[in-house]
């Protein structure tokens, strides 16, 4: 079978998309003929086109990519057409017109929290294609004419099958990761840290006040902060923002605990990845990766937008070291069960029965 990948972020080990981006390829090739690749920079090894408005010196916009896939495509027929991320409607159209079998993978946040948090903190929400009817229908296109629609949570699959008018149910397969060989030791103080993006949907407002009122009157140390872009947060007395790493163990390995807000997020591959490196997280609903928290084993759930909540689940861990090593070592026996080889054998079954 000849197949090909769509995805609208890199094909790299360095940031979420791109690693989801880097295993889809992989699985591909377990059992078709990659014949090309569609990303937003050209990946070596393969045919690939890039579709990153830049390298045209096109402006961007909601659905630029899809125009220049569409644009791009070449005229070898196709089997299997994987997608990640949204839109590729145009261009999932054409593949199919041409009898392609088209699996789209996809992470949804909650559109509706979504917008209220930006509303409630920035005062605009800027995706008219998210809002919009008749945009929002366009950009979820190529969700209502796959074959296959894959999402990583059971509450993303109830939500966007639902809010895209899906006649079934998406296929729920959770996010993998690259398991270090062993837990790496704790840091000799108590440091909870954060990794991840500044988006608005992160909540990462909610964990600083939580912060900051657990350190007010007495100081109990700092909350580490990591991920590309956090450098911009700055410093405080109570919160260390370290900025990328190319090497995500390397900021795993520095703290205690996990923890991770997010209002409304389809997955989240870093507390995953925390968890495997023997950290117990504590993880909002709003995040796809919750379902696979064992409440008060491996973590603790939280409701979204509780600075209550945060308070109490880190000053747990706080007052009760022993507890940090017990439940990260239930993490990390629940991590072990989505190891990407473990996780890309489910893509090769679904391209299998296609």
């Amino acid at each position: 079978m000849k197949s090909c990948l769509i995805t609208n972020s890199g094909i790299n080990q360095n940031t979420g998309g791109g690693i989801v981006s880097l295993n889809l390829l992989q699985a591909l090739e377990q059992c078709t003929d990659v014949k090309y690749i569609f990303s937003n920079k050209k990946y070596e090894g393969k045919p690939s086109y890039s579709i990153n408005p830049a390298d045209y010196n096109y402006n961007a916009d909601p659905f630029s990519m899809d125009y220049l896939a569409y644009h791009l495509l070449p005229d070898e027929p196709i089997d299997i057409v994987q997608t990640y991320g949204c839109p590729f409607g145009l261009t999932v159209e054409e593949l199919k017109r041409k009898g392609a079998k088209v699996v789209a993978d996809v992470a949804p946040h909650n559109l509706e929290i979504s917008q209220e948090e930006h509303l409630k903190l920035t005062g605009k929400y800027p995706y008219p294609h998210l809002t919009e009817e008749m945009l929002w229908g366009m950009y979820s296109r190529n969700l209502c004419l796959s074959d296959v629609v894959i999402v990583h949570s059971h509450s993303s699959a109830k939500y966007i099958q639902q809010k895209a008018r899906l006649k079934e149910l998406p296929t729920v397969i959770p996010h993998g990761i690259n398991l270090p060989e062993t837990i790496p030791a704790y840091p000799e103080k108590f440091i909870p840290g954060y990794f991840g993006a500044l988006g608005v949907d992160k909540g990462l407002s909610y964990l600083i006040r939580a912060w900051v009122q657990i350190n007010t009157p007495t100081p109990k140390g700092e909350l580490y902060v990591g991920g590309y872009g956090t450098e911009a947060f700055g410093q405080s007395p109570y919160c260390k923002a370290l900025g990328g790493f190319e090497n995500t163990s390397d900021f795993y390995k520095q703290v205690s605990i996990g923890v991770f807000p997010s209002v409304t997020e389809g997955f989240n591959i870093c507390a995953l990845e925390m968890m495997a490196h023997g950290r117990p997280v504590i993880v909002a609903e709003g995040a796809g990766v919750n379902e696979l928290i064992e409440d008060g084993k491996s973590g603790f759930r939280i409701p979204i937008r509780n600075i209550e909540a945060l308070q109490g689940r880190i000053n747990y861990f706080f007052d009760n070291p022993s507890e940090v090593t017990r439940m990260g070592a239930e993490a990390r026996k629940m991590a072990e069960k989505y190891e990407w080889s473990k996780v890309r054998e489910q893509y090769v079954s679904i391209y299998n029965q296609l």
